[in-house]
């Protein structure tokens, strides 16, 4: 009885001790992320108001690749890092989290058309293995708290909670979501979104907008524009990934590369009169739902922003690859006499779904954006989305557990970089 007894309170402590550090991580990443989106204001302003920054931009591609060579190795594969720390043991220093603060600050203070969120699970994962190992957690508890990081990050950067919780639940994994990591993430989810709040976070909320009437032409183009979406998380990938190897081949000295590839970003963004488009540019999210846009304001998001990738300027993917989506979805519904609030909204999760390999989360997301009625078509978009990615991924740190289209039987437990 004794025995019992002691194995009891045994239990009771680990599991206090783990989610006192749930807690921790959440309220630590809320508020990372409430002090990142109040310093991307302060230098979007500031960038704004003096557009010759747009010239120093390669300055700061040359200490983002000097800092990260030479003190933060490794750290330039980003997420995939953290997503290898809920797959096995390995050491996240802190100082990822910090670098990746200050250069995510820097990058849009000098024009580089990127987005947050990719600093914010970064944080979010950070913390969570630093709080792990301080709290000597075993190694599967780590691994759930790093989940509950992420969740933590995605949910204070967007004000999404149960979209972060799935996300955290889901991202590690193809097809899959680890169920033993709901309770930490939810709870990391929402304390981290509450803390963001508490701060002074505020959102941009947009309205979907009467669902069209079912006919067979919205259904028609509902499904085009689903593998529309899908193609273009595809391109976005590919395009990143091509450019990388591309500059790998011309320029074999860092430095260089880091220079010449930072110097063909602000070519392209005067050349194109892209200056708008340069940082988080939310104008684009605003507009897609509140006028028709030509697909060009697509294709020059997608253009700078894959360039600006491709250089190793520090940021995320998921805010750009909201705008790509939600303009895309935009010009298709105006090409055919369609909802542009709808299929912006659409768009706007789905392409960012697709490239992510997060399905679950992509319908929580736009339940939480934008309701419940649009469910059957947020699942319908990310499914037909999703056929095309293959083993395609931002994220090829992803493990595959289940076959789907293009993946076999023989690819399971793999990671898709193994691919």
């Amino acid at each position: 009885m004794k025995l019992v007894l002691d194995n009891i309170k045994f239990r009771g402590k680990e599991t206090l001790i783990f989610y006192s550090g749930v807690i921790i991580v959440a309220i630590l990443s809320g508020a990372s992320s409430h002090y990142l989106l109040s310093a991307l204001s302060l230098v979007t302003t500031i960038r704004e108001a003096n557009p010759f920054l747009i010239g120093a931009l390669p300055i700061i591609g040359l200490v983002t690749a000097y800092v990260f060579k030479h003190f933060n190795r490794g750290a330039e594969r980003g997420n995939n890092v953290i997503i290898e720390s809920t797959q096995s043991e390995i050491n996240v220093p802190l100082r990822m989290g910090i670098f990746t603060f200050v250069f995510t600050i820097l990058s849009h203070l000098f024009g580089a058309s990127v987005g947050r969120e990719g600093s914010s699970v970064q944080i979010g994962g950070v913390l969570a293995n630093q709080v792990g190992r301080k709290m000597k957690l075993p190694t599967n508890k780590k691994a759930l708290l790093v989940h509950a990081g992420i969740s933590a990050g995605f949910s204070g950067i967007f004000g999404t909670p149960l979209a972060g919780t799935m996300f955290g639940m889901e991202v590690p994994y193809i097809l899959r979501l680890n169920q033993a990591a709901f309770l930490p993430c939810l709870i990391a989810a929402y304390v981290s979104n509450a803390t963001a709040l508490l701060l002074g976070t505020t959102h941009q909320l947009q309205q979907m907008g009467t669902i069209p009437t079912l006919t067979f032409k919205f259904i028609a183009v509902l499904v085009i524009a689903s593998f529309l979406f899908g193609l273009t998380a595809l391109w976005f990938i590919r395009v990143i990934v091509s450019l990388k190897l591309l500059y790998n081949r011309l320029w074999k000295r860092y430095w260089l590369k880091a220079i010449l590839s930072s110097v063909t970003v602000v070519v392209l963004i005067l050349a194109l009169h892209g200056e708008s488009y340069e940082g988080l540019s939310l104008w684009l999210i605003q507009d897609a739902f509140n006028q028709t846009l030509d697909v060009q304001v697509s294709l020059l998001k997608f253009v700078l922003t894959t360039f600006s990738l491709s250089a190793g300027l520090q940021g995320g993917e998921v805010t750009p690859l909201f705008e790509i989506g939600a303009t895309l979805g935009n010009a298709i519904a105006g090409l055919t006499s369609e909802s542009t609030s709808f299929f912006a909204a659409i768009g706007m999760i789905t392409v960012f779904g697709c490239a992510t390999n997060s399905p679950v989360s992509t319908i929580f997301l736009g339940i939480e954006l934008f309701g419940l009625d649009g469910i059957p078509y947020y699942a319908i978009a990310i499914i037909l989305g999703n056929l095309v990615m293959g083993r395609n991924s931002l994220y090829p740190s992803q493990k595959v557990v289940r076959r789907r289209f293009f993946i076999s039987r023989g690819d399971i437990g793999k990671k898709l970089s193994d691919l």
